[in-house]
Parts: structure tokens; sequence; C-alpha cells
């Protein structure tokens, strides 16, 4: 049997931990790794759903923020904020785990470090959108860009009581 396979063959991913991984600002990053971001940028977006990368990290507006999910300097990961003024508010313009790492929780890591990371810096609700699967050319042939769930936000409350659970 070859490890990481069941008994059938098929292929279970590996036990992620999370402690691993650390999101961190994209310029803190060395050519190589801000190169890896980009292309996880671009595989995970079409064309028409991306603003030019340079943007989102040489040419970033004031409260934008761009973040890789990292393990061991490698990006596995991207996020991108924007500050909605003084409000406490951030708009989620773009959240991505690289395509060849999905199916081993990453998405789920890099959320919950991302709440971390916003409840560290005051924000009180976290705003996004996303792609509605009804409309005229989202359908399953574009599944990796869109998402069942409707436009919504999210608070980023100071988790009650309950360890390590947010309290949303």
């Amino acid at each position: 049997m070859v490890p990481g396979t069941g008994r059938s063959g098929t292929r279970y991913p590996r036990p992620v931990m999370a402690a691993a991984y650390v999101l961190e600002p994209v310029e803190d990053l060395d050519t190589a790794a801000v190169g890896a971001v980009r292309r996880i940028y671009e595989e995970g977006f079409p064309d028409h759903l991306r603003a030019d990368f340079t943007s989102l990290t040489d040419n970033r507006e004031d409260g934008e923020s761009a973040l890789a999910l990292v393990l061991r300097r490698q990006p596995c990961g991207f996020a991108m904020l924007r500050r909605l003024g003084v409000t406490g508010w951030t708009f989620l313009r773009y959240f991505v785990v690289d395509q060849r790492l999905r199916g081993q929780g990453l998405g789920g890591i890099m959320w919950d470090q991302l709440i971390a990371w916003l409840q560290a810096d005051g924000c009180t609700l976290l705003v996004f959108d996303v792609e509605d699967p009804g409309e005229p050319g989202c359908g399953p042939a574009q599944a990796p860009w869109c998402c069942p769930y409707a436009g919504t936000g999210r608070r980023t409350r100071a988790p009650a009581t309950t360890a390590g659970r947010r309290c949303c």
C-alpha cells in the first residue's frame, strides 16, 4: 500500500498541523515566494475577476493588506484586504488557496488566521462577496471560481469563553 492511500488506493490528504502555517505580509517574502503568491493568485481567479498583481502588492492603496499563508517560507494561499475607513470594517477582496494543495484544510487554517489577524487589528466586521452561480458564465465549468453562497459579511468579534472557537 502506498503511504497516504487507503486499501482501495484512494488518496487521502496528509494531516495538516495548523501551527506550522503563518500568515505573513507579501512584502516580507523573498522574490521567489512573491512569484509563488502571484501564481497562486493568477491560477485561482479567471482574468475577468482579478486585478493586475502589482496593483495588489507594489501599488496598494492606503489601508490595503496583501497576506500570504506560508509553510517554511513557501506560500500556500493568498488574501487581499482593504480597510473601509475608520469603520472597523474590512473588505476581503481575494481569498485563494494554491489549487495544488486544496482539500487539505488549508482554507480553514488561512481563514482562522485571517480572522485572528483582523481581530488583533481592531476589525469588527469582515465584508466579502462571491460570484453568484446563477449568473451567466458561472456554472460547473467555472466551479473553482464560483461559490454557492450569496454575498455576505462575517462578524469578527473576540471569541467568547469557548476555548479556541470563534463567536460569530
